[in-house]
C-alpha cells in the first residue's frame, strides 16, 4: 500500500528556504519513504514521533499505520532538530 504525504504549513515554510538542491532532495526521499517506507532511513524519537534523514536535514514525521498518512511536521538542520 502507498503511503500518502501532507506536509504541515510550518514545514512547507521551511522546505522553501532551503536552497533548491536541498529541497529536491528531501522531496525525493519523502516520494521514497511513500512508496517503500522499510528502505528509508527513518529512527523513531522519544517523543513517539519519526525522523527522516536527509544529508545535513532532518524531516521530522509523524507516521499513521492505519490510515496510511505520513505527517511532515518540520524539516531542519540537524544541529536544531533535536532541540
Amino acid at each position: 500500500m502507498p503511503w500518502r504525504v501532507e506536509v504541515s504549513r510550518r514545514a512547507r515554510r521551511e522546505l522553501m528556504a532551503l536552497p533548491a538542491d536541498v529541497r529536491r532532495a528531501v522531496g525525493l526521499a519523502l516520494e521514497r519513504l511513500a512508496s517503500d517506507p522499510s528502505g528509508a532511513d527513518l529512527k523513531k524519537l522519544s517523543d513517539g514521533s519519526w525522523r527522516l534523514r536527509v544529508g545535513q536535514w532532518r524531516a521530522i514525521l509523524d507516521l499513521d499505520n492505519q490510515t496510511g498518512l505520513i505527517s511532515v511536521q518540520r524539516v531542519l538542520n540537524r544541529r536544531d532538530a533535536y532541540r
